[in-house]
């Protein structure tokens, strides 16, 4: 058995408020993970969202859970 996390770009140029603040300009990561069972790769049906801002980095995760993860404080230098 074996995993992967196959990765795509959803989306470019997004913007979302997270934490009272809003981010502009976000790149939006999807991740779908999947198995290998005796040679087939299937879907787990597990999606996992990734947002990245502009000089910040990762500023939220999601997944189809209903988890969501996101960036409590950062300080640019």
């Amino acid at each position: 058995i074996d995993s992967i996390l196959s990765m795509a770009v959803k989306e470019k140029g997004a913007s979302r408020e997270i934490g009272g603040r809003t981010y502009a300009d976000l790149l939006v990561i999807e991740g779908e993970s999947k198995m290998v069972f005796n040679g087939s790769t299937m879907s787990l049906n597990s999606f996992t969202t990734y947002y990245y801002a502009p000089g910040v980095g990762l500023v939220l995760t999601t997944s189809t859970g209903g988890t969501e993860m996101s960036l409590v404080s950062a300080e640019l230098e």
